[in-house]
C-alpha cells in the first residue's frame, strides 16, 4: 500500500452516490467521509444534504471541492437485485459547466445509467 495520501473514500460525486445508494450505515458515511480526500472540504452537514439531494434527484454534482477547478457529475448503476454496482462520472473544467450544461450531462448521465442497469439485469452480469 502507498502512503501517498488518504483514499479518495466517499469524496466528490462519486462518493456522494455511493453514499447514497450503497446502503451503508450512517456511521460508515461519517467514517469514509471523515478519511476522505478534499481539495475544499465541505462540512459533513453539507455533505449529508448532497447525499440527500442525490437520493432525490438520482446523481450527484461536485462543483470544485473534490478537485480544485473541475466539476463533477456522478449517477448510479445498478445490478438485477436493485443494488449498486457502478457510478458513472463526467468531469470538466468548473468554468465550462453553466447550470444548464450540468442540467444535460446529468439528464444523460442518468439516460445512460438507466439503459446500462436494464442491460445488466437483462443479462444478468450484476
Amino acid at each position: 500500500a502507498s502512503s501517498s495520501g488518504p483514499p479518495p473514500g466517499f469524496s466528490g460525486a462519486p462518493g456522494v452516490v455511493i453514499a447514497a445508494f450503497s446502503g451503508v450505515s450512517q456511521d460508515h458515511v461519517a467514517q469514509q467521509f471523515a478519511q476522505s480526500e478534499w481539495f475544499r472540504r465541505p462540512t459533513f452537514g453539507d455533505y449529508v444534504k448532497r447525499v440527500e439531494e442525490a437520493r432525490k434527484n438520482g446523481f450527484a454534482i461536485d462543483k470544485g471541492d473534490r478537485r480544485h477547478g473541475l466539476t463533477q457529475v456522478a449517477a448510479p448503476i445498478f445490478s438485477q437485485n436493485g443494488q449498486l454496482a457502478l457510478v458513472v462520472t463526467a468531469v470538466d473544467f468548473s468554468y465550462t459547466m453553466t447550470p444548464a450544461k450540468i442540467k444535460e450531462v446529468a439528464k444523460g448521465a442518468l439516460a445512460f445509467c438507466n439503459r446500462v442497469s436494464l442491460e445488466l439485469s437483462r443479462l444478468r452480469l450484476g
